[in-house]
């Protein structure tokens, strides 16, 4: 079992462990956080790093152990200013949106990390790409997800 908090990894390294998301494309886990002393590559951005990466136990002992409950302070940047948007699908249901991760052992490519916002039980990741691009469907065409005003924030 997974549990939000910091981990030691094989290069000791820590890392935060916020949550596990799922890609809506072919459903594949994975977790999502960042290292508390990121490299110039990294820069300081969330990491959607695939599960098997993360529990792989293939070398000589775990790629990622875990330390202590999370006690670190989240990182300025990491998610969206001003807590999460809330945006609605083009099919209808709300949407909160918690920021962007960079895919960080496939492919580098960007995510949106979002969960429904009645009830949501899981978090889910979709290509960027996906997330902004147009669509043309049922005689819809516009946005895939309009961003919804919130009376809430400024």
């Amino acid at each position: 079992m997974l549990y939000p908090g910091l981990y030691k990894t094989h290069l000791n390294r820590r890392f935060s462990l916020i949550f596990t998301a799922i890609r809506e494309s072919d459903h594949k886990v994975y977790v999502v956080g960042y290292y508390l002393e990121p490299t110039r590559r990294e820069k300081q951005t969330l990491l959607a790093i695939p599960l098997e990466v993360f529990i792989d136990r293939s070398m000589s002992g775990p790629r990622f152990e875990y330390l202590n409950k999370g006690t670190e302070q989240t990182p300025d940047g990491i998610f969206l200013d001003g807590g999460p948007a809330t945006f609605e699908h083009f099919k209808g249901g709300r949407y909160l949106v918690y920021g962007v991760a960079t895919c960080q052992e496939e492919d580098g490519e960007q995510y949106v990390f979002y969960a429904p916002e009645e009830g949501h039980q899981a978090f889910f990741l979709r290509p960027l790409s996906e997330f902004t691009e147009q669509v043309e469907r049922d005689g819809y065409s516009g946005p895939r997800f309009n961003k919804v005003n919130n009376p809430f924030t400024t």
